[in-house]
C-alpha cells in the first residue's frame, strides 16, 4: 500500500509510534476460564507447580494454544509453553508458531520466542511476519516482534530489528534501521509507519530511496508492510 509516501513528518507524526497498549489489568476480563488438557499430567503439591505433556491444548474463548509442554503454577493465570507450540485464533485471525511461549493474564498476553512465524488478517490484509522473539497481546491484536524482523504483504516486504503491529488500527510502526522493498522500489530510513487501509507511508528521519522511473505506477497499488 504504497499510494502515497512521505518523508520527514512533523513531530506530530510521530504520536503513530506510540507502544502498544498494556493489557487491562486487575480481574477484568479474566473471569473467561482457561482450560488445559494433555495426555499427562504431574504436580508438586509443595511448589503448586503443574506439568502438562503430550498434545497439550489450553484454551480461552477462542484463543487456543498448543504445545508439547506447558507448566503452570497454582494460583496464578500464568504459564510457559515449550516443544511445537501454536497460538491459534479464529475469531481474531492470529496464528503463530514458535519454540518456546510464556502467557500471562490468562492467555490475553503471549511471549514467543524462537524462530517466531505470525500470520494475521486475512485476503489482501493477509500479512505475515517472522522474527526471533515476539510479544501478542491477543484481545487487543496488537504485538511486538524484535530482532531480525520480516514483514510480508503480498509481493512487498519490510526488514527491521523491532516493529509494532496494531491490528485494530491497521498500522505498523518499524525502527532499528527498517527497509521497505516494493518491486522494484526500495526505501530506508530511521522509522516508517505503515497505515495498511489508508495505503500511505511515512518515512522519518534519514530517508533514502531507490526509485525506478518506469515504475512509478505500482506505487499506487495495495499490499505494503
Amino acid at each position: 500500500m504504497l499510494a502515497a509516501v512521505a518523508a520527514g513528518a512533523e513531530p506530530s507524526g510521530r504520536a503513530a509510534a506510540k507502544p502498544a497498549a498494556k493489557p487491562v489489568q486487575g480481574e477484568q476480563g479474566l473471569n473467561v476460564p482457561v482450560e488445559i488438557r494433555g495426555k499427562r499430567v504431574e504436580y508438586s503439591g509443595r511448589e503448586g507447580r503443574v506439568t502438562f505433556t503430550g498434545n497439550v491444548v489450553v484454551t480461552r474463548g477462542t484463543a487456543r494454544l498448543l504445545a508439547d509442554e506447558v507448566t503452570t503454577l497454582r494460583g496464578t493465570s500464568e504459564a510457559s509453553a515449550r516443544g511445537n507450540v501454536m497460538l491459534k485464533d479464529a475469531e481474531r485471525k492470529i496464528d503463530l508458531t514458535c519454540a518456546e511461549a510464556a502467557y500471562t493474564h490468562g492467555l490475553r498476553q503471549v511471549m514467543a520466542s524462537g524462530t517466531c512465524h505470525l500470520i494475521a488478517g486475512e485476503g489482501d490484509s493477509l500479512t505475515v511476519v517472522d522474527s526471533d522473539e515476539m510479544e501478542v497481546f491477543v484481545e487487543n491484536k496488537e504485538a511486538i516482534a524484535r530482532g531480525n524482523v520480516r514483514i510480508m504483504q503480498g509481493e512487498n516486504e519490510a526488514e527491521c530489528r523491532l516493529a509494532h503491529l496494531y491490528g485494530k488500527e491497521h498500522r505498523a510502526v518499524l525502527f532499528g534501521d527498517p527497509v521497505l522493498r516494493h518491486p522494484p522500489h526500495e526505501f530506508r530510513s530511521d522509522e516508517v509507519v505503515s497505515f495498511f487501509q489508508e495505503g500511505k507511508l511515512v518515512l522519518n528521519g534519514n530517508v533514502r530511496a531507490r526509485i525506478h522511473a518506469g515504475k512509478l505506477d505500482t506505487l499506487g497499488k495495495e499490499g505494503s508492510p
